[in-house]
């Protein structure tokens, strides 16, 4: 009798732990959706007004002034890349756990 308690509390406590797991899972994967759309959005804009500017600028002629703007372009550029290589981190992360996740539901679904 105690025996089957103590194993009814282990599927229980595995049960939990799956669940707590995959919110956390459903959680990141949300937020990291939130995340890359909202960057980009404010990334595409800061191109376009970017990109306008240096149009503009272009009409006067002030070579100082186009400098700093293609300065600016080329860290745009950068932040580009870079938040790129966070969000396939992330993904590549997010991956990983839902793998394990299934690795963890398959082994608490096999018979005992």
């Amino acid at each position: 009798m105690t025996r089957d308690l103590t194993e009814r509390h282990e599927r229980e406590e595995q049960r939990l732990c799956l669940a707590r797991t995959e919110e956390i899972l459903r959680l990141q994967t949300e937020f990291l959706e939130k995340a890359r759309s909202g960057v980009e959005t404010t990334l595409v804009t800061l191109r376009v007004h970017l990109r306008s500017l240096i149009g503009s600028v272009e009409a006067t002629g002030d070579q100082n002034v186009q400098a700093k703007l293609r300065m600016l372009d080329w860290g745009l550029d950068r932040m580009v890349r870079s938040i790129e290589q966070v969000v396939a981190l992330a993904e590549t992360t997010t991956a990983k756990l839902a793998e394990e996740l299934a690795n963890m539901q398959a082994r608490s679904a096999a018979p005992r």
